[in-house]
């Protein structure tokens, strides 16, 4: 938990940094711009490692308690399945703020820009059957068939990942 809270307080630091140039526009300070946009690289490939190593330890916070989770939901590639939903929300939120900056200042959506990223989001649902595949050898594909208040959360959960934003 440590370093998923020294990742969180780090990254939010970034992210502050990031932002202080709209700041500093609007007070009209020109050499503070000059000076954080010299740095703008170090700051992109910080924010990206820091975003994947909180979300990737939180997936792997998972792996040393295997008794608070149910069968179906732990895997030895939870790490990599936290990092590949966070990039799908990631997405996903990217288009959701675009469609809503769109409508509060009177702009078309960009779709040019928007569709690509629809398409991006259904990627990581691609796990999906890897996923099955090890539920197959570890024997837990006959208690999904079982009525239980797990399997129907597990129904629920392919339906919403996976059956739904099938591309069409």
């Amino acid at each position: 938990m440590f370093e998923v809270g020294m990742c969180v307080m780090t990254y939010t630091t970034v992210l502050f940094f990031e932002f202080l140039p709209n700041v500093f526009e609007r007070f009209n300070l020109q050499a503070p711009i000059r000076w954080i946009k010299k740095i703008y690289p170090v700051l992109i490939v910080l924010g990206i490692l820091l975003s994947t190593l909180h979300q990737s330890s939180l997936g792997s916070l998972y792996l040393i308690m295997p008794s608070k989770l149910h069968p179906f939901w732990y895997t030895p590639a939870l790490p990599f399945l936290f990092f590949a939903s966070a990039v799908a929300v990631g997405l996903a939120m990217t288009i959701f703020e675009s469609t809503q900056s769109a409508k509060a200042f009177g702009r078309h959506l960009e779709l040019p820009f928007s569709s690509p990223l629809a398409a991006l989001c259904w990627l990581p649902s691609g796990s999906m059957p890897c996923c099955a595949f090890e539920d197959f050898h570890r024997g837990l594909l006959t208690q999904i068939v079982k009525p239980s208040y797990e399997s129907y959360f597990l129904w629920l959960e392919l339906t919403l990942t996976f059956v739904i934003p099938l591309p069409c």
